[in-house]
């Protein structure tokens, strides 16, 4: 049986079964959404032309990745652990998806860092603007 996390509230469970996604309102606070923005800028270099997508674990640096990611970490756990039983962070990756045609996509499945014969993983998006 594959071992995943799963929400404590068995309707949002449900629903995440049945929709495969599932939107949880004022999920930070307004002074967490303003830490985590200020993350964004200490990490996040300014470029001229910006296209594509910028990933914090792909663009940064490993120390500066890890850093960021366990700053980040501290923020995001207490909400995790407030909805989620049982949740592993393995890290926090911040996407900048620039607004040009060069970061078009499709809908996709992320790669997983777990192996998958025994883990699940779910992705949360958690849009700072």
């Amino acid at each position: 049986m594959v071992k995943y996390a799963t929400f404590r509230n068995t309707e949002t469970e449900e629903k995440m079964n049945e929709l495969g996604y599932v939107i949880i309102p004022s999920f930070f606070s307004n002074d967490e959404m303003a830490a985590l923005t200020s993350l964004y800028k200490k990490y996040h270099p300014e470029k001229e032309s910006e296209q594509g997508f910028w990933f914090s674990v792909q663009h940064l640096e490993k120390k500066l990745g890890l850093e960021f990611s366990a700053l980040a970490t501290d923020i995001i756990r207490p909400k995790i652990d407030a909805h989620f039983a049982e949740a592993h962070i393995p890290f926090v990756n911040f996407l900048v998806k620039y607004p040009n045609d060069s970061s078009a996509m499709d809908a996709h499945r992320d790669n997983s860092v777990f192996d998958e014969t025994k883990y699940g993983y779910r992705n949360l998006w958690m849009p700072l603007v």
